[in-house]
């Protein structure tokens, strides 16, 4: 890419897929099977606009840190979330996880008189038809959880969050109600 003058900027992350069976990820992380970082190579009127879509995050194993944000499919600029999925069967995850089967900060950029300087604004960005399913593991409290979620001011639609038996979700601190 010419960052003098940078045309493909995020075009998309697609079918994309994660797949975490053991081993550690250290608190603050981030676990993605898809995700589009804002572009910041330099002041830009640019915004990352490609859409996050049909990416995967299969966890069946492992433990993740505590702050830990889990998205299927995560665009940090004006694109949409589709069809993203979060599955959990196992794991020991620390407090305050963030789960997302799909999202989209909703955020573009607009120019001002100054060529060199851009504000961030809100984009219509939509998270449709993604979703998390959880049927094991450990969880610490302070967890929230979003079958789909913009930032923006688009809609988060047709979005699912399944929960499995109680017995093989456990929770410290509470208690998982799997009818809720």
């Amino acid at each position: 890419m010419d960052e003098t003058h940078p045309v493909a900027v995020n075009t998309g992350a697609n079918a994309e897929a994660e797949n975490l069976s053991g081993g550690t990820i250290g608190a603050n992380g981030k676990i993605a099977g898809g995700y589009i970082a804002k572009y910041t190579l330099h002041q830009s009127h640019l915004v990352s606009a490609g859409d996050a879509k049909t990416n995967k995050v299969n966890i069946s194993g492992g433990t993740i840190g505590d702050n830990t944000a889990i998205y299927g499919g995560y665009t940090e600029g004006s694109g949409n979330a589709t069809d993203n999925e979060v599955t959990i069967s196992d794991g020991t995850f620390g407090d305050g996880a963030k789960i997302y089967g799909g999202g989209t900060a909703g955020r573009g950029r607009q120019l001002t008189a100054n060529p060199d300087i851009a504000n961030d604004t809100l984009a219509a960005s939509k998270a449709t038809g993604n979703s998390v399913t959880i049927t094991g593991g450990t969880f610490g409290t302070g967890m929230d959880i979003y079958g789909g979620n913009t930032g923006g001011t688009g809609a988060a639609t047709g979005n699912t969050i399944t929960l499995g038996a109680a017995e093989a979700i456990k929770a410290t601190g509470g208690n998982v109600d799997a009818t809720a």
